[in-house]
């Protein structure tokens, strides 16, 4: 899922019990995590880099078959005790691809 909003309006709707969210469990080595998320449309592998600040994930989507690599920048946000799904299921940003072109 891509989200062109603020960290702060991110909290607004993620969170482990918004199931609309694709879902999965992670594995943390060292500095690197590995997961991968499962929606109703496929699988989308993730392995990611932490480097400081950063974590740069190798990405594969079982569903399209795209690959490629994402680095994001971490930034402290304050998140709500319980972060509040929205209303409607259909009112989360609709998932993109890294690349901003569509579904992954």
């Amino acid at each position: 899922m891509s989200y062109a909003g603020s960290p702060e309006e991110v909290t607004e709707f993620i969170g482990r019990d918004y199931t609309v969210l694709p879902q999965g469990k992670y594995r943390l080595s060292g500095y690197t995590v590995t997961f991968t998320t499962k929606a109703a449309r496929g699988e989308i592998d993730y392995t990611g880099t932490i480097d400081g600040e950063n974590i740069t994930f190798r990405i594969h989507s079982r569903i399209t078959d795209f690959s490629g690599e994402q680095r994001f920048e971490f930034h402290k946000v304050a998140f709500p005790e319980s972060a509040k799904a929205p209303k409607k299921a259909n009112s989360a940003p609709e998932p993109t691809a890294p690349n901003g072109r569509g579904s992954t």
